[in-house]
């Protein structure tokens, strides 16, 4: 994707990259740190250090998971190669790891085809298919590209099963499935479940647009949950995760005149955990919202506006809850998914253990990975 592309779908998007490429001078002085006293490294590809829950979590997840390596996060692609000219580029590295989130698309292939140049093993660790974001076309997958960089990787791994369908499609072969990476947060020990009339809801909304406007009006459907649940004794309380999320939540608490707290955890997940652990359900738009409240056995309903939040959805027996982000969505179909959760006590207790299977999974995955790395290592050093 060209840089006028990219402004044409999302401006803010646009400024954040503007900050990584500023990065670059320090980058490079820190890479010459890393070539010179041969510290055992992996680069990271992924959208961290934004200020977003779900893209901190994962990462945060990932550098726990490979400590005994420093984790680097590489530049988007620009950066990168300025300073590969250098000789400090993705061939400094041991082995990049291709992170948590979607990245999977024409984004991200740049830079990917940048470390398969350098010859430097690529790892991806449950990665997403497709669109990453509200501003992306879904369309924007460059699969043909990524196959052949994938065709070099001995390990593979995606979030769910219809991103693994879609790089079968494509020829990639001997992919595993181990879920999204965050999941690896949920707690060894079963947290409680259903011990406070909760409803807590995370929303969203494309930058640019008036508040609750085209596929966003079924935010008033949502309302009337919300109104429902507070007059019949519950508490409903908003959890803004990423840019602008607090925004729409205050626009949705003043339109519809909901008493409501809203809570702002772009930084902590245990943060977000302390607020969601308990409750009886949430309502969310972003995926890590239910991601990370699947952590804690929370059952949740999840407004598909792109790919990847079905493909997490399926990964966890959930598609039910899988609803449309669509001005179409009926009221009756989020009314009789949310009365379910209500009804199904046990529910959240088997999202829990299905969270704990993915995260087990993740913990063999990525021990192959290690030992991988390691071995590469042992013959360069």
């Amino acid at each position: 994707m060209s840089f006028r592309e990219l402004l044409s779908y999302d401006r803010f998007a646009v400024y954040h990259l503007g900050k990584e490429l500023l990065r670059t001078p320090l980058t490079a002085a820190n890479r010459w740190q890393l070539a010179t006293r041969r510290i055992g490294a992996i680069g990271y590809i992924g959208w961290a250090g934004h200020s977003n829950l779900g893209d901190e979590a994962m990462f945060d997840e990932i550098v726990e998971s490979f400590s005994d390596f420093k984790i680097v996060p590489l530049l988007p692609e620009p950066g990168e190669r300025l300073i590969s000219r250098l000789g400090v580029g993705p061939g400094v590295f041991d082995a990049v790891l291709l992170g948590g989130g979607t990245l999977i698309n024409c984004d991200f292939i740049a830079v990917a085809r940048l470390v398969q140049e350098q010859q430097v093993p690529l790892y991806s660790l449950g990665t997403g298919v497709g669109s990453c974001g509200f501003n992306r076309p879904e369309n924007s997958c460059c699969l043909d590209l990524w196959e052949d960089i994938f065709r070099t990787s001995s390990l593979v791994s995606v979030r769910g099963p219809l991103s693994q369908g879609m790089l079968e499609h494509a020829g990639v072969r001997k992919i595993q499935v181990i879920g999204d990476p965050a999941l690896k947060a949920a707690p060894d020990h079963p947290p409680v479940f259903r011990t406070r009339r909760r409803l807590v809801i995370n929303l969203a909304q494309e930058s640019g647009t008036p508040y609750g406007s085209g596929q966003f009006q079924v935010f008033r459907s949502i309302a009337e949950i919300a109104a429902d649940f507070l007059n019949n004794g519950g508490e409903v309380v908003g959890v803004a995760l990423g840019d602008r999320d607090r925004a729409v939540l205050e626009n949705f608490r003043t339109e519809n005149n909901l008493t409501m707290g809203i809570e702002d955890h772009r930084h902590s997940v245990q943060g977000f955990f302390d607020t969601v652990m308990g409750s009886l359900a949430l309502i969310g738009v972003r995926l890590h919202s239910a991601v990370l409240a699947s952590c804690v056995g929370v059952p949740s309903m999840l407004f598909v506006y792109r790919l990847k939040c079905r493909d997490f959805m399926s990964s966890m027996d959930l598609d039910d809850f899988a609803l449309p982000l669509s001005a179409d969505t009926s009221p009756q179909l989020l009314r009789s998914r949310f009365e379910r959760i209500l009804s199904e006590p046990d529910l959240g207790e088997r999202i829990y253990r299905k969270a704990i299977s993915w995260k087990h999974k993740q913990e063999a995955y990525y021990e192959e990975v290690r030992a991988e790395i390691e071995t590469v290592s042992a013959r360069t050093h």
